[in-house]
């Protein structure tokens, strides 16, 4: 993949995903001439057993993070990683499907 907003649009596309979330300072428009960028990928149930994901997209690294909705809904408490999903940004949102419960 070329470029974060080649990765972001074909998460978009991708049947199970559901939301994107992002966190720490970079935005997918972002030049990124330094720093990385950090996502969550909320995802209906895909069938994986890999939680997160370090790659390099057009030579920036990516720290891509994978969540189902239903984790979400059943969790009493988030993870302290998973509390960076209330200061990221909602970049998708598929059909208004409600990310938290």
């Amino acid at each position: 993949m070329k470029s974060i907003r080649v990765l972001v649009e074909k998460l978009q596309n991708h049947p199970q995903v559901v939301g994107l979330i992002e966190y720490g300072s970079a935005h997918y428009r972002d030049d990124f001439t330094a720093g990385d960028y950090d996502l969550f990928v909320i995802h209906d149930e895909l069938d994986t057993t890999v939680e997160s994901m370090h790659l390099y997209v057009g030579g920036v690294p990516v720290d891509l993070n994978l969540c189902s909705l239903n984790h979400l809904r059943k969790q009493d408490a988030l993870s302290g990683f998973e509390e960076n999903l209330l200061d990221g940004c909602i970049i998708y949102n598929k059909g208004g499907t409600a990310l938290s419960r």
